[in-house]
């Protein structure tokens, strides 16, 4: 089998409503301007059909036209293409919500979006300010309940502007409640997971409901712009590398396919051409069950993407990180 066909649509998981989805995509989570157009350019040609985009990360115009790019010379079609955008907090209000997917559509030059997300279960405060803060810094929130922005996405889903409707950083009991208001149902729930983070009480109660879990950071969010010193390091963990070593892997393979062998999909990042083409180059080995549950023993309650400054917000979903003993607030700033 190809790498072609194991990275394309028709050979991807099937959602709940019947439209598929590749198995492996491409995040593009700071990635801006030109760099971000020729990332996508060398996603699509190392065969990659799921990018990932969202409406703050201030990229859909470089996405849509590296898509557009390629499907002008016949590499792609539209209907190859899976891409993923998001609703942005400052957007939850119900007469926001068509007015923000009609943005995203412009933005990206498409007639239709393949999956939109709510990109996390708290609002901002309406307005022109990505992150509106206040004379303490302090981020503003709104009291928009994610109920009502749903209720609004639905409508997006049911014209056709989108395919697929789902969630963001979520937590279970955000799911639960959503499950039980809601008419139609997320066919997907984005959020970070990886050996250090291996949220197995969500990826299950996910399972349950038939909501696909696409996982970002699975490599441990490496390139993120806020690090801290004396924090964990995914890909340079022993563990990582013996078992890389072992199977004749690069360690973010091995996290790739970690990710693949638990039903999840993975979106991966990486800027440089020879690491995104080895990214997609996970398809001919498998990780032993022993071993898989060595990578399972990692679990340290770490997360690398926790947006600390909405940690008063209502809705704010990650409280037991905190419960559990994951203090990243202790790192110091590199």
């Amino acid at each position: 089998m190809d790498q072609a066909h194991n990275l394309s649509k028709a050979n991807g998981h099937k959602l709940k409503n019947g439209e598929y989805i590749p198995v492996l995509g491409f995040g593009t989570w700071n990635t801006v301007g030109t760099d971000a157009y020729d990332y996508v350019i060398m996603a699509l040609e190392t065969g990659v059909r799921l990018i990932d985009t969202a409406f703050v990360y201030l990229n859909e115009n470089e996405v849509g036209k590296a898509i557009k790019q390629k499907i002008d010379e016949g590499l792609i079609k539209r209907e190859d293409i899976v891409i993923t955008t998001k609703l942005w907090n400052t957007h939850h209000h119900p007469d926001l919500v068509k007015g923000a997917c009609m943005q995203s559509l412009k933005n990206l030059g498409v007639d239709y979006i393949d999956l939109y997300l709510m990109h996390n279960p708290y609002a901002f405060r309406e307005g022109s300010e990505l992150y509106p803060r206040d004379e303490q810094n302090e981020i503003i929130g709104s009291d928009v309940d994610f109920i009502d922005t749903w209720q609004e996405m639905e409508k997006l889903y049911t014209s056709g502007l989108v395919k697929n409707i789902g969630v963001s950083n979520f937590n279970e009991l955000q799911l639960i409640r959503l499950l039980k208001l809601c008419e139609h149902r997320p066919s997907v729930a984005q959020f970070e997971c990886h050996p250090f983070l291996t949220n197995f009480d969500l990826s299950t109660f996910c399972k349950k409901h038939d909501i696909m879990v696409m996982a970002f950071g699975p490599l441990g969010s490496p390139e993120r712009p806020i690090q801290f010193t004396g924090e964990p390091k995914l890909l340079h963990n022993i563990t990582v590398g013996t078992l890389a070593k072992k199977y004749n892997r690069s360690p973010a393979q091995l996290l790739i396919r970690y990710q693949l062998q638990r039903g999840h999909i993975p979106i991966p990042k990486s800027e440089l051409p020879e690491f995104a083409a080895e990214n997609t180059h996970v398809f001919d080995f498998v990780i032993g069950l022993e071993d898989m549950g060595r990578l399972d023993s990692l679990n340290i309650y770490r997360r690398f993407v926790n947006v600390l400054s909405c940690i008063k917000l209502p809705e704010y979903p990650f409280h037991d990180d905190i419960r559990y003993g994951d203090q990243p607030i202790d790192f110091k700033r590199c």
